[in-house]
């Protein structure tokens, strides 16, 4: 659990770093690779990161510029890097921006989709689960 806003930024420039050098070593070609027959390719699991960015910061009540949830995963690398780059930067600014290191422990009442789940969400778990799914 995150103590500081220092505390959480120190760790998100870690795996911002660590999920760039991932994607650097996909290619154009690689995004359509799968690893299963049944599952993903690289590039939709890829781009999901990017767009969880900026579903997951909505529901924590953070702007963060990132493509909308539906946008379908561009057949470049390129674009999917820009795009990393720009929610995970974003996602910092809106951090440090909007929260202050009392935050931690505030709830957020957040609603799925459909309107029908409502979950409660520590911040502290929810930015913690944005980085696990890197």
């Amino acid at each position: 659990m995150y103590r500081t806003i220092q505390d959480f930024l120190t760790d998100w420039n870690q795996e911002i770093s660590s999920t760039m050098k991932v994607y650097k070593n996909l290619t154009d070609a690689s995004l359509n690779q799968k690893v299963s027959t049944e599952g993903r390719s690289l590039g939709h699991l890829a781009w999901h990161i990017v767009l969880t960015l900026g579903e997951m910061g909505e529901k924590a009540g953070l702007k963060v510029n990132a493509p909308p949830e539906n946008t379908p995963t561009p057949n470049n690398v390129l674009a999917i890097i820009e795009a990393y780059e720009k929610a995970g930067s974003s996602l910092a600014t809106e951090i440090k921006q909007k929260w202050d290191d009392g935050c931690w422990q505030k709830k957020f009442r957040c609603m799925e989709n459909d309107g029908l789940v409502v979950q409660h969400w520590i911040v502290s778990l929810n930015t913690k689960f944005i980085i696990v799914l890197k």
